[in-house]
């Protein structure tokens, strides 16, 4: 199974929102206005690294496509078009709107695909969600042509 995630305005508009709610709190807070400042720029820097890497999926650590093969196995590329195979952790969420897969691509790399409901077709993100939870191998996502499925 392919999946290629597409813009999804909803986990766009989660990110904004996480990253909005500090900034009232900041503005109150009882810091010096260096301090304040200093926050505000690291909310900043969050909301830009993950604009970019998870809403955008553009730059090195984003996770562009996932493919999980028959036998089991997931191969990821990220964002520098680099392929990592990875091993799926037992933590996900599973969500008729939302899934979240966590992967360990390495001792010390672990990586995460957030996919909202608007990011692939209702099609590819109900068989995921059913193959996962009955442990599949993931090879049924692909078309008999060898096409890839989901939203580009």
């Amino acid at each position: 199974m392919l999946l290629r995630p597409g813009f999804s305005p909803t986990l766009a508009g989660w990110v904004i929102g996480v990253h909005l709610l500090p900034v009232p709190g900041l503005a109150l807070a009882d810091l010096p206005a260096t301090g304040r400042l200093l926050l505000l720029a690291v909310v900043l820097a969050s909301l830009l690294h993950h604009w970019r890497s998870d809403v955008l999926r553009r730059g090195g650590r984003a996770l562009v496509e996932a493919h999980w093969s028959s036998d089991g196995r997931w191969t990821l590329r990220d964002g520098a078009d680099r392929l990592l195979s990875a091993e799926l952790s037992a933590t996900r969420l599973l969500h008729p709107q939302l899934v979240v897969l966590n992967f360990a691509c390495g001792r010390f790399d672990r990586r995460s695909l957030v996919l909202f409901a608007d990011a692939l077709d209702a099609d590819t993100l109900r068989r995921l969600r059913a193959e996962l939870r009955l442990g599949g191998r993931g090879g049924g996502g692909q078309s008999a042509s060898g096409g890839e499925v989901g939203k580009v």
